[in-house]
């Protein structure tokens, strides 16, 4: 038996690649395999031979650049009926779907597709490794035959086999040296890259002793600019069309750059990492990402935007311990077996006795039962965690959070992470849950202002605290909201008893008026010290849409 692989090249080497190591397993196993590439022109350099030397493989073209779908599975159909011994035929093409498929399969041939898109198939088996959460087994329902078997989750990740297993190596470098390792995968351009290592260049004063590699692929675009910025700085080394990047990912301390294959092979090596969007094909959920400890991600990377984006990398390098503890927070394993589950499927005799269910969650180390208050019998609090850092962001940018807030704008991913791994970001945040459901996110800060003398407690320096809450997913009600702000007010009070709370609360926000109102706090008076105190913590509130309110513990009757 043989396997005829029809593979996509149009977009990047990633396709390819992941077919390399499937393709390299089977033969491991007793199995030949032949190999279909997209039409290449006579000015175009046949750069895939080299990253395919394992294979004791067929390799062939298309003869000419086909108009559709049915053309190139006849293209196809060329040359896998040459071989007889074929009767599987595995496709991985974004370009190609469910009629290249029906015309193979009025062929007679077995289809095994490999798709990320969760498309419409008239295939045998699909196999997709996306990872959306508990819907993730949901992403095929009608859109395959009821004979269509479809294996879908990070455990069917196709990597090298040299990601299987694997362990981090710990940097003893007596230099403490940081090493980065950035890359756009098989294409992109490098052009980007070089604008990074740009800003970069001027934060290295502030930075520890840096280490910069970064991969040239084989379609990459702009290659020159970057082997112009490796004679300019020579901590620079430039990995030319690395056929893996097992090695590299273990000994980095942080990896920079495009999400597509990367996502499941730093996942295998819990590699700490800041990624972007270069394709339509690698936007992604954050909820899903953060399952696999991958929480530092934007959707797009704008020119504009580089230079902080260089800050943030910055400020990663000087926090590794915190990056990698989170890199730990995984609730989605990904051990790098992927292909070895696969070619188990496809070499068996008894499919429908297989199963396909969700990966096994792993602890998270992040939090634990000492880290949680209960408030009642249904209500409990922790204080929140870096794992929570896209989750607070897009509860915060909730409409019914937003519209009420004094900068009602929306805050995007980068803003965000540089202000959550700023050190002088001295708030303190908690997160209110219900049946394991979070709630609401509850904040304050205090900071201490001069003061005129005060008799009472004979101290010039009083402790104002401000602060507020936003609900994780929805309107709360009235008691819920009561439970958290008591409890915040218990909690401050016993840190900082003398302390003076000021808040500022949009005068259309009857319910949160009125919560406060409750609690204890009342109107600040006009032309007092706590009002300038106040507008100065609070600029975007003016008084004719806000109201300005405070609650003193020193004085308080409670």
């Amino acid at each position: 038996m043989m396997f005829a692989f029809r593979v996509s090249t149009s977009v990047g080497i990633g396709h390819v690649m992941r077919m390399k190591w499937l393709a390299l397993a089977l033969q491991n196993k007793g199995f030949q395999s032949i190999f279909i590439f997209d039409y290449l022109a006579d000015n175009q350099e046949n750069s895939l031979l080299p990253f395919l030397t394992e294979l004791n493989s067929l390799f062939f073209y298309l003869e000419k650049a086909p108009n559709d779908e049915h053309e190139d599975a006849q293209l196809s159909l060329a040359f896998i009926t040459a071989f007889p011994s074929i009767e599987h035929v595995i496709l991985d093409s974004y370009d190609l779907g469910y009629n290249w498929e029906q015309t193979l399969k009025n062929a007679n041939k077995r289809v095994i597709v490999f798709d990320d898109l969760a498309r419409e198939h008239c295939s045998d088996i699909v196999f997709d490794a996306k990872w959306v959460g508990l819907k993730t087994n949901e992403r095929y329902q009608h859109k395959v035959p009821e004979s269509c078997r479809t294996f879908l989750g990070p455990q069917y990740a196709i990597l090298s086999p040299a990601y299987s297993n694997v362990k981090r190596v710990k940097n003893n470098n007596n230099l403490a040296i940081k090493k980065v390792l950035m890359s756009l995968g098989g294409g992109g351009d490098l052009q980007l890259i070089a604008d990074i290592v740009e800003v970069l260049s001027q934060e290295m004063k502030s930075l520890p002793r840096i280490e910069i590699s970064i991969v040239i692929g084989p379609k990459a675009e702009n290659a020159h600019v970057i082997e112009a910025l490796a004679t300019r700085y020579r901590n620079i080394i430039l990995l030319y069309q690395p056929k893996c990047l097992a090695d590299y990912y273990l000994q980095t301390d942080l990896f920079v750059g495009a999400l597509g294959t990367s996502l499941y092979e730093l996942a295998a090596t819990k590699t700490p990492a800041i990624t972007f969007s270069i394709a339509a094909n690698q936007q992604n959920n954050y909820c899903d990402l953060d399952d696999l400890a991958h929480h530092l991600h934007l959707p797009f990377l704008a020119l504009e935007d580089i230079p902080s984006f260089g800050k943030l990398i910055e400020m990663a390098l000087l926090q590794l311990p915190r990056l990698t503890l989170l890199r730990e927070s995984a609730t989605v394993n990904v051990d790098g077996n992927g292909v070895f589950n696969i070619v188990n499927i496809l070499l068996c005799d008894e499919l429908h006795t297989l199963t396909n269910s969700l990966p096994t969650n792993v602890v998270n180390t992040l939090s634990n039962d000492k880290d949680i208050i209960a408030l009642n019998d249904s209500l409990t609090i922790r204080k929140v965690n870096d794992k929570d850092i896209n989750h607070y962001r897009e509860s915060r940018n909730l409409p019914n959070n937003s519209e009420r807030m004094t900068i009602q704008s929306e805050i995007e991913p980068l803003e965000h992470y540089l202000w959550w791994f700023n050190i002088n970001n001295q708030r303190e945040s908690y997160v209110l849950y219900k049946s394991e459901q979070p709630l609401l996110y509850i904040w304050h800060q205090m900071f201490s202002q001069k003061s005129a003398l005060d008799s009472k407690n004979g101290n010039c320096l009083k402790q104002y605290l401000y602060g507020g809450w936003f609900t994780a997913q929805g309107n709360v009600s009235f008691n819920i909201a009561m439970a958290a702000l008591q409890w915040q007010l218990e909690y401050t009070r016993t840190l900082f008893p003398r302390g003076h709370w000021l808040a500022v609360i949009n005068q259309e926000n009857k319910f949160v008026n009125l919560l406060n109102q409750y609690m204890g706090f009342s109107q600040i008076p006009a032309n007092s010290e706590a009002l300038k105190i106040t507008q100065s913590l609070f600029p975007q509130a003016s008084t004719s849409h806000f109201n300005y309110v405070e609650l003193d513990f020193g004085n308080s009757n409670e």
